[in-house]
């Protein structure tokens, strides 16, 4: 486990596994309007972002990018900011989100 930036900014960075089998996950306060919060009216590609596809982790809302080298996804669950990446294929990202 890993603090990353302070104050208002502050995250933590837990790593699961070692190497290629490795998930990495980012932990910190959500926080209101932004894009992908709870009740945000951002979305899309508005801005120039990535549309992303969507998926369920246990009836909350996600967001994910499945490539050929890993798998990235971001959601919000009770007033905390998630984001899940590995190399490692979207079931396996998202059975790791579903446990934390």
């Amino acid at each position: 486990m890993r603090l990353l930036g302070s104050g208002d900014d502050a995250a933590a960075l837990v790593t699961y596994g070692e190497g290629l089998d490795g998930i990495a996950v980012i932990e910190r306060a959500a926080k209101p309007g932004e894009p992908g919060a709870a009740g945000s009216e951002r979305g899309g590609t508005e801005g120039g972002g990535l549309d992303l596809g969507k998926v369920s982790i246990d009836g909350v809302p996600a967001q994910e990018l499945p490539t050929p080298l890993g798998t990235a996804l971001s959601f919000e669950r009770n007033g905390v900011a998630f984001v899940v990446v590995g190399s490692v294929p979207p079931a396996e990202a998202e059975a790791a989100a579903r446990g934390l």
